[in-house]
């Protein structure tokens, strides 16, 4: 079981739920001439970008846990890809484009697929060689 995974993966739910239901909210309010299309478009990039990276984060995240990884290392990776993702919304919606929080949440976001994915093949090979 990827109990470990499966706290994160609800937590990082809860967030995309939370994500969606301002797009909706903008959306209304624009509809309603309160805001204007940058506003709306926002709110869709912050919750595309999200779900653009967080499912593929996760999948590897799983298959760590289920084939062995340890309780440590799953832990770190879906805690970083948690503040990772959370410093991302809060950079993108800051005035300057580019800015510390976005720019650390992606990277971290990146780090957590590429050791993922380089630790779902390190596993792998062991295996496949008997170790």
């Amino acid at each position: 079981m990827a109990m470990i995974t499966l706290f994160y993966a609800g937590v990082l739910g809860v967030l995309h739920v939370v994500l969606a239901e301002n797009v909706l909210k903008t959306y209304v309010r624009r509809t309603l001439g309160r805001i204007d299309d940058a506003t709306v478009q926002k709110a869709q990039r912050v919750h595309g970008n999200f779900t653009e990276y967080v499912p593929h984060a996760l999948i590897l995240i799983g298959l760590l846990e289920i084939n062995g990884a340890p309780p440590l290392a799953i832990h770190g990776l879906g805690a970083l890809l948690l503040v990772a993702r959370l410093l991302h919304v809060w950079g993108m919606y800051m005035k300057q484009v580019i800015n510390p929080a976005r720019t650390t949440g992606i990277q971290m976001t990146a780090f957590v697929i590429l050791a993922g994915g380089v630790g779902g093949i390190v596993m792998f090979v062991a295996r496949a060689i008997g170790r």
